[in-house]
């Protein structure tokens, strides 16, 4: 059975998943030395103090304050060993507060996502550079930029970071749990056994079946130019199904542990694989996009953002600074507005026993839909040829293009 997702459940997840998208407020690690910094060429020098390194980036802080990422592989070797230099004297001094890399988490968390019964080896999360701490006191142009450049490196934790603390120790609260988990227990917010082994299938099939996928008459009718950049993303792509995976799989420890160890653990991982398909990204595509948001700071407190919706449409959002974080304008007005009533609001939804779920038609059809497509798997893992391998996927095909056919829009989602 697919799960179901009561009011409550979901008020909590778009308390925490909305929120997210917020902004927030930064302060570069204080520089270390005033130096000259120069490019392979010899054409490019500047006279800046080191700040950090962000991914493949060093950051330096120019003497009218303004700061500049610099890909450390465009450095000249002076250059380089001084970046070099400097990020292992601020390793050796950060705070022993400071925020975990994802490979080596320093919280005392005792979280870990449900288990699964799995019959390969996903792959690994390539290991993050050190995440910059989340300072405080800073502008919404600072506050942008290292969102974007946290992001960028992998960190996708940062926009977690990014909420004002008291949404944070709101969303995290055991009142929270407590008040809530007589109802998230009675209630089907797990996803059905049948899905987590479809797509434990499903992925088994991408990682021990890859050779064949990649040479399957499925890429024949891709531009040879773009084959490359598809064996490059194959992996990345796995992991980034198999990390988001165990995150959707494991919600529902939302009852017993805090968003923030669900969304630390879970984040960098799959920021960690994101990062490596994002190298795959022509940087003049990527900065084209990214030069589109723009900030305007028009008070101490206040400011605008501007920035494309999912249409691609450049849309200004009013700032607000609160509670040390760039954060939208409507946002605080609503938390501020509805905080005090939220808990009880969530228990009345929950109370009232409504919930977003399937009609048991629609849910019939999916577990079907589910069963067909496990099925038609076994071909394929039990393939051993490149033939065997083509002539199985096209079966699996025709009958799933047909189910997908009985779907308005393309099909429904089996784990709403």
């Amino acid at each position: 059975m697919a799960a179901k997702f009561p009011n409550h459940h979901c008020l909590l997840i778009s308390l925490t998943m909305g929120f997210v998208f917020s902004f927030c407020s930064f302060c570069l690690t204080p520089s270390l030395f005033a130096e000259t910094w120069t490019d392979k060429s010899g054409t490019f020098s500047v006279e800046a103090e080191y700040v950090g390194v962000s991914g493949s980036n060093v950051l330096l802080k120019k003497s009218d304050g303004t700061t500049i990422s610099v890909p450390i592989a465009k450095l000249s070797d002076e250059s380089r060993d001084q970046a070099k230099k400097l990020f292992e004297m601020s390793q050796a001094t950060t705070p022993t507060n400071s925020k975990p890399t994802a490979s080596t988490p320093t919280n005392k968390s005792t979280y870990k996502p449900l288990a699964r019964q799995l019959n390969f080896t996903p792959p690994t999360p390539p290991q993050l550079a050190a995440a910059l701490p989340f300072p405080t006191n800073t502008s919404l142009q600072e506050t942008w930029e290292h969102v974007r450049d946290q992001a960028l490196a992998g960190h996708l934790d940062v926009f977690w970071e990014a909420l004002p603390g008291d949404i944070r120790q709101f969303v995290d609260s055991e009142e929270i749990r407590e008040t809530l988990r007589p109802f998230l227990e009675e209630s089907d917010i797990s996803i059905s056994p049948e899905t987590i082994q479809l797509v434990n299938k499903l992925t088994e099939v991408l990682v021990t079946k890859r050779e064949f996928i990649l040479n399957s008459q499925l890429l024949t009718a891709v531009p040879p130019e773009q084959l490359p950049l598809i064996k490059q993303g194959f992996d990345p792509a796995i992991g980034v199904i198999h990390e988001y995976a165990d995150f959707t799989f494991s919600v529902e420890l939302i009852k017993d542990y805090p968003v923030s160890d669900l969304v630390k653990y879970h984040l960098p991982r799959i920021g960690a694989h994101l990062q490596e398909l994002l190298k795959l990204v022509p940087a003049d595509a990527r900065d084209a996009f990214l030069s589109q948001v723009s900030t305007e700071q028009t008070g101490d407190t206040t400011g605008t953002m501007a920035f494309p919706n999912s249409e691609g449409v450049v849309q200004t959002v009013e700032m607000v600074y609160y509670e040390d974080r760039w954060v939208p304008k409507d946002m605080v007005t609503t938390w501020l507005d509805e905080k005090d009533t939220i808990i009880e609001k969530m228990v009345e939804n929950a109370s009232s026993g409504m919930q977003i779920g399937n009609s048991p038609e629609t849910t019939a059809m999916i577990a079907e839909m589910v069963g067909q497509i496990d099925a038609a798997l076994d071909p394929l893992l039990a393939a051993d040829t490149q033939q065997d391998f083509d002539i199985a996927i096209g079966q699996a095909i025709l009958p799933f293009l047909g189910m997908m056919g009985a779907f308005p829009g393309g099909g429904p989602n089996p784990i709403q």
